[in-house]
């Protein structure tokens, strides 16, 4: 960050209250020479505006002479922009009077040259790396931001620094995939927080609603065929009603017989002849 640059904003004849905010933004991220190559959407998150915003913001400025843009100049291939407070159409007037009485030109004698060589100006101090946003630190941000849509933060970051001690790091993908199976245990009537970390205590790299539910004893199911009540196959239903249409009438009575004792063998007294 460039305090010198941001006073030099502030005394600038800018009045767009959107022109000052992104050259302040820009200036956050500046050395004393004005460079710096923050992307557009860190510039919008300082002036507080969306990214078109900002980048028509940026284009405005550029053709006035506030902005210089370097395409692809910075690192990994990012724009760097050069930030110029007062542009040179801003600049007061400087008139150069001759001194009174001074010689002619044609009078002086030229002296010999010689050889000066310039002093090389010293090469500018790169900006601090604190204030560049890299694109490992935005995966990171959008993986949590995947994660949290259906868990709470404390587990996410656990779970985010778990895999990370795996030597295996979540992917954005890896994320996105994992949100739906957290959304999923959360349908069903579990608790995605609990998927976590039972996924830490067992050490796998991810959960499956159906893992989950067989691992709490939960009766819940993510399948719509495991929830579906169990249909005896037609053909056993078929089968049990021809087994019954033909139970003859004989057996019919001897059942009631059965019950009502009739018909049972009775004992016989042995005849003495």
């Amino acid at each position: 960050m460039s305090v010198k640059i941001m006073a030099a904003v502030y005394d600038s004849d800018l009045i767009d209250v959107y022109d000052v905010a992104v050259m302040l933004a820009l200036a956050n991220h500046a050395d004393d020479e004005g460079r710096c190559y923050p992307s557009v959407r860190r510039i919008s998150e300082l002036a507080r505006c969306s990214e078109r915003k900002a980048q028509n913001v940026i284009k405005g400025l550029q053709d006035r002479g506030y902005l210089r843009i370097d395409q692809q100049a910075g690192p990994r291939g990012v724009n760097v922009f050069h930030v110029i407070p007062t542009p040179a159409h801003c600049a007061p007037p400087h008139d150069v009077h001759p001194a009174h009485c001074a010689p002619h030109p044609r009078t002086l004698c030229t002296p010999p040259p010689h050889s000066v060589h310039p002093t090389p100006a010293q090469r500018a101090p790169e900006p601090s790396i604190n204030h560049q946003e890299t694109s490992e630190k935005r995966q990171t941000r959008d993986v949590h931001d995947a994660l949290e849509a259906f868990a709470g933060s404390e587990a996410v970051a656990s779970f985010i620094a778990f895999r990370r001690k795996m030597k295996k790091p979540l992917t954005l993908t890896g994320a996105k995939r994992l949100a739906k199976t957290l959304d999923e245990i959360c349908k069903l009537g579990g608790d995605p927080d609990d998927a976590l970390a039972l996924a830490e205590e067992r050490g796998w790299q991810s959960i499956k609603a159906d893992w989950y539910f067989k691992e709490t004893g939960n009766d819940a199911q993510p399948s719509h065929d495991a929830s579906r009540p169990h249909q005896p196959h037609r053909g056993q239903a078929h089968g049990r009603g021809r087994a019954s249409a033909h139970r003859s009438g004989h057996q019919i009575a001897s059942e009631i017989d059965g019950a009502l004792g009739i018909g049972q063998p009775q004992a016989v007294g042995r005849w003495d002849a």
